[in-house]
């Protein structure tokens, strides 16, 4: 298994990853961009954090756990663009048969200024409003828990798309 690819399901773009040895690392691959992920650290993290969440700020990548259902993925995927977190791709983990969405890592900041309140507002505003109008799609749960804030990302990010709809 060691120099083996990981196993392409029939859902396009999903990788299917068994837990490999310690150390290993595996190619993934989603629309010609190419991530890595380090399957053992992952799942031996799902396992101790029980949060269903692992950040890997060395590689600067979030897996999430969504359980079996990719709806919250699909969500995600329709809205991409400015404002909303990176999508990188879609990790099924073949132990549990459970998905893992693979987003960009953020480091939240805090608001520190009125300049920081202005781009805040400004960015996330423009993102509910191209949601909103031109998708057509509602986050559906928009709180302070589900937006990140960053300086040096250009502003307010909205995550979480768990309850969005259109």
């Amino acid at each position: 298994m060691r120099g083996e690819p990981p196993a392409r399901s029939k859902k396009r773009g999903v990788i299917n990853m068994p837990t490999a040895p310690q150390g290993t690392r595996k190619n993934m691959r989603r629309d010609n961009e190419r991530v890595d992920v380090a399957e053992t650290s992952v799942s031996v993290a799902w396992q101790a954090l029980g949060t269903g969440v692992f950040v890997d700020r060395e590689a600067g990548l979030v897996y999430k756990d969504i359980g079996e259902s990719l709806r919250e993925y699909e969500m995600l995927l329709a809205a991409q663009g400015p404002g909303v977190v990176p999508l990188r791709g879609l990790a099924r983990f073949t132990e549990n048969d459970h998905y893992a969405i693979i987003m960009d890592y953020i480091q939240p900041q805090e608001v520190e200024s009125m300049d920081d309140v202005y781009l805040y507002l400004v960015t996330l505003f423009k993102t509910v409003t191209r949601l909103h109008d031109d998708l057509r799609l509602v986050h559906g749960d928009l709180s302070l828990k589900n937006i990140l804030f960053s300086r040096s990302h250009g502003g307010a990010f909205l995550i979480d798309f768990g309850c969005a709809f259109y």
